[in-house]
């Protein structure tokens, strides 16, 4: 898993790092607000057979996309998530899908 901030940086300096990170993925201000988007994503993609190391990787995969797709602000952020997880749980079924016959 990547570390989220170096071991030099002072703790007011990894806050401010953390909370950097958690804008720039979500385009939320507010850093609780901001989790809490990061947080709902991953629930939303979660399976009752996940472990703490899946539900970590899932959330850092949520991030990574997010993050990439550079959402300006806390709305853009919401449908930056929307159309994350609606990917996800869209291959998934058609995956499915495509074992039936």
């Amino acid at each position: 898993m990547e570390r989220v901030y170096s071991k030099e940086l002072s703790p007011e300096d990894a806050k401010a790092e953390f909370s950097f990170r958690v804008y720039i993925a979500t385009g939320n201000t507010d850093q609780q607000g901001g989790l809490r988007l990061l947080a709902q994503a991953c629930d939303a993609l979660a399976r009752p057979s996940d472990t703490v190391d899946d539900s970590i990787r899932n959330l850092n995969i949520i991030a990574k996309a997010m993050q990439a797709l550079e959402p300006s602000d806390e709305i853009e952020g919401q449908l930056v998530s929307q159309l994350i997880v609606l990917n996800e749980q869209c291959m998934a079924w058609l995956g499915r899908a495509m074992k039936t016959e």
